[in-house]
C-alpha cells in the first residue's frame, strides 16, 4: 500500500512539476514576443506549417508500414 501511495505522490509532483515548467515557458513566450515583435510574414508561417503536416504524415505511415 505504502508503495502505491509514494507512486501516487511522484506523479503528483512530476505533474505540478510539469504544470511550472509551462506556465513559465509561456510568461517567457509572451515577454519575448512583445520585445522581439513578429517578423515572421503569414504566409512563410502557413507554408511551414502545411510543410509540418506533410513530414508528420510521412512519419506515421512510414510507422504504420513497418509494422
Amino acid at each position: 500500500m505504502s508503495r502505491l501511495l509514494l507512486l501516487l505522490l511522484i506523479i503528483a509532483l512530476l505533474g505540478f512539476a510539469i504544470a511550472g515548467l509551462a506556465k513559465a515557458g509561456r510568461e517567457l513566450a509572451t515577454t519575448f514576443h512583445s520585445i522581439k515583435g513578429d517578423f515572421m510574414p503569414s504566409s512563410i508561417r502557413n507554408i511551414a506549417f502545411a510543410i509540418l503536416v506533410v513530414v508528420m504524415f510521412g512519419v506515421t505511415s512510414g510507422w504504420l508500414g513497418a509494422l
